[in-house]
């Protein structure tokens, strides 16, 4: 049997330094978004879940919230399938929901705390390049380099030659 000091151990995400420094009062939430295909029609499946971070973890896989849905035969144009979502997100954040106990009106604020996205889905919803393509790294600007693999091609990008350049929140956005 081990014996660890649980103090620094992050088991679950409202363990976190910024969970803990979130506002009272408040709800925060997890999102995924993914491409799902329907059978063998062509026609994609796009679900915006939310999970509910203050509820217990074994409560949370019960309890997912469809916030939207893209329906059609091809991959939804982010900037139209999200932008209803981030404003009414934003929203939520800045003026919340307001309740009443008795004569008590209550403001909960809610604040989205992550996204979680395969890679693919990841380049869609972020509006960059596939990771596999020239740049595709969010997080530098390493260009990649084309190498051939069985029949065809892969895009490696090799971090031990390359001093590569880290992308600034102003090149992210701009790229």
């Amino acid at each position: 049997k081990l014996n660890r000091n649980t103090s620094d151990l992050v088991s679950d995400i409202y363990d976190g330094i910024l969970y803990k420094k979130q506002q009272c009062n408040s709800l925060s939430l997890n999102m995924n978004c993914d491409g799902l295909p329907i059978f063998k029609s062509g026609v994609s499946l796009w679900p915006i879940q939310l999970v509910l971070n203050e509820l217990p973890p074994k409560l949370r896989k019960r309890n997912i919230i469809l916030a939207g849905l893209w329906f059609g035969p091809t991959k939804p144009s982010m900037f139209t399938f999200l932008k209803p979502f981030a404003e009414e997100m934003q929203n939520l954040a800045e003026n919340g929901i307001k309740w009443k106990i008795g004569d008590e009106v209550i403001t909960t604020k809610v604040f989205l705390s992550l996204c979680a996205l395969d890679s693919v889905a990841r380049c869609q919803v972020s509006n960059m390049k596939q990771f596999n393509g020239e740049y595709g790294c969010g997080l530098c600007l390493n260009k990649g380099e084309r190498v051939q693999k069985g029949k065809g091609h892969v895009r490696i990008y090799n971090h031990n030659d390359v001093t590569e350049q880290k992308r600034t929140d102003e090149q992210l956005r701009s790229h």
